[in-house]
């Protein structure tokens, strides 16, 4: 069957995210309560928490995802499906993301049988179209459990992809009959994608299928889901967006919520004074209030 076959389900998501953020940046306490946050929600599931260190940074790890700290900053990193959940509640565009993986899994029933073959045909085929200095590595992977893999591209590369029988990697019987069509990016261009899938929150599902969609086309193979090119996220380097424009858009999304919330409780003038956006004479005047309340 063609690989172009339209898929009968998909799941779109972010399958991993490494990134780390300075401790002089301002916000690195939200966010690093934040990424707690979601490691409380992994441990509630279930899972242990366990001590660990990596690449210097001391934290603790619950499940393949980890947050450390060191004197220069703080490490996130969230694995599988919490990976997605961690990104659109952690990510900050002050990041900067050594690694990101975006993920489309597709069913289309039990007698589909098209993606690995398919996939390393129509890779081979346009590999051999290419002169030799521009060919990529593709490599197949099979195993005695029904496992199989496709490569393209080296993993020690900025980006490449892999196309997997989910079923066969995933225990989860809910995945049977499903393939994985998987692309890692690594530092800038992860940090591009991470930041531009950032600024496309309102479409992220559409996002991840045309991201993912056009990766895979450059490299001559075709998915089996249909794409709008207007969602797409550039590999190449993307119009910069100034620092005020980043930080009004984390206040917008990450902070906001929160504000509404203590000032809907009454917390109105605390969150102010939190914000350092209290005057002197503002601390005056709510200090002889108290102090005239205290006094009746």
């Amino acid at each position: 069957m063609a690989l172009s076959t339209r898929a009968k389900q998909i799941e779109v998501g972010i399958d991993w995210l490494s990134a780390t953020i300075p401790t002089d940046r301002t916000d690195v306490a939200v966010i690093k309560e934040r990424a707690y946050e979601i490691l409380r929600l992994m441990s509630d599931a279930g899972n242990l928490i366990r001590p660990m260190s990596s690449l210097g940074y001391v934290g603790v790890s619950v499940q393949g995802s980890f947050i450390g700290e060191r004197d220069d900053g703080i490490l996130v990193r969230f694995t599988g499906a919490w990976a997605d959940k961690a990104f659109w509640h952690v990510y900050h565009p002050a990041m900067h993301v050594s690694r990101v993986d975006l993920q489309c899994t597709v069913w289309n029933g039990p007698k589909g049988k098209y993606t690995g073959a398919a996939v390393r045909r129509e890779a081979n085929d346009f590999n051999n179209s290419l002169r030799k200095n521009y060919r990529r590595k593709i490599r197949e992977v099979t195993d005695n459990l029904n496992g199989h893999t496709i490569y393209i591209g080296s993993p020690k590369s900025e980006n490449f992809c892999r196309t997997y029988d989910k079923g066969a990697e995933d225990k989860d019987k809910r995945y049977q009959n499903s393939w994985r069509f998987e692309v890692q990016w690594h530092n800038d261009s992860a940090t591009r994608i991470a930041d531009g899938l950032y600024r496309r929150s309102d479409t992220r599902e559409q996002a991840i299928l045309s991201t993912v969609s056009d990766y895979y086309t450059s490299r001559g193979v075709k998915v089996p889901w249909a794409t709008d090119a207007k969602y797409s996220i550039s590999f190449s380097t993307e119009q910069p967006v100034s620092d005020v424009q980043t930080k009004l858009e984390w206040l917008r999304k990450q902070v906001s919520p929160t504000i509404r919330v203590l000032t809907t409780l009454g917390y109105r003038t605390n969150v102010i004074d939190a914000l350092g956006l209290l005057s002197d004479s503002h601390h005056a005047l709510i200090e002889e209030q108290t102090n005239a309340q205290a006094s009746t």
